[in-house]
């Protein structure tokens, strides 16, 4: 942008998606909002989590420490930010950014097809986890209605 303002071009700049990545060991990376944020604007939401110990290629590597959270609107099922601790997520939150820059859904992380085996399957079980559907967790325990 200071480079095209400095050569006389129009240019523009969008910080609302900027990406914040903590290069530590294991790295940390997010986009959008965080899910208390989320609470305050929107209410209603719905968050997806998933550890890199389920990750099939996190374990070919030996870095199986971390996770994927996702959060999204429980109306518009819209996704609204991305969290990432562990390996590949400085290079794996570029997904998060084109994503939410998109206005994408929870469908629109699960459809297009992720390599296999890959850190990539976090971020897919992360969004599949919104809706109870990752196949590489165990399934959530339903709560027993208590009678009088």
């Amino acid at each position: 942008m200071a480079a095209e303002t400095m050569a006389g071009k129009k240019s523009e700049v969008d910080w609302t998606f900027l990406p914040t990545v903590v290069y530590s060991t294991p790295p940390i990376a997010c986009v959008g909002l965080t899910e208390e944020e989320a609470k305050q604007q929107y209410g209603e939401i719905r968050t997806g989590q998933f550890p890199l110990t389920g990750n099939g290629y996190a374990s070919i590597l030996g870095q199986k420490e971390g996770l994927v959270k996702v959060i999204s609107d429980a109306k518009t099922e819209v996704v609204l930010g991305v969290h990432i601790i562990g390996a590949g997520a400085v290079e794996l939150i570029s997904s998060g950014v084109i994503g939410l820059e998109m206005g994408g859904r929870d469908e629109d992380f699960t459809f297009p097809l992720y390599p296999h085996p890959s850190m990539n399957e976090s971020l897919l079980e992360a969004v599949e986890a919104l809706t109870g559907e990752a196949i590489h967790l165990s399934p959530a325990k339903q709560k027993e209605a208590v009678s009088a």
